[in-house]
């Protein structure tokens, strides 16, 4: 939610609010009784703000916490420049969501021994993780380390 419609939102509760009780305090004859009604309500507008305000400070925290840290890692498979063969193959033995990352970590023998991928499709994926400073047999860390955004 963005500020505008934040702020939206908080005026339209507090006329929510200001409505409902100023419809009660019209039918309450004692005017001090009436001004407490309205005193009430703003008290429950404020604290709904609050309220608002906290949940749009945990949900810009979760929202943080679900970036990845290191973006090219996490990149799928399938969402970089391949050709079909190695595509397919890395889909098949590892799964639809496959990261960089993922191929990183395995070693040019494991990859060598996944059926139909072959010395070629493995100079394709050494050339892909090398412009982007990784190869084969990393671990997280040192993926981490020598990662370069693109």
């Amino acid at each position: 939610m963005d500020e505008e419609a934040y702020k939206s939102e908080i005026f339209r509760l507090e006329r929510m609010l200001y409505v409902i009780v100023t419809s009660n305090a019209h039918n309450l004859q004692d005017p001090d009784k009436q001004h407490l009604e309205i005193v009430k309500a703003r008290q429950k507008v404020r604290e709904a703000e609050t309220t608002l305000q906290g949940a749009k400070l945990q949900l810009e925290k979760l929202e943080a916490a679900k970036k990845p840290k290191y973006p090219l890692l996490a990149k799928w498979v399938g969402e970089i420049e391949i050709s079909t063969r190695p595509s397919k193959v890395i889909t098949k033995a590892f799964g639809p969501d496959a990261t960089i990352l993922d191929l990183a970590r395995k070693s040019e023998t494991e990859m060598l021994e996944l059926e139909n991928f072959g010395r070629k499709s493995l100079n394709e994926l050494k050339e892909l993780l090398s412009s982007r400073g990784l190869h084969f047999g990393m671990t997280r860390e040192s993926a981490e380390k020598m990662y370069k955004p693109t």
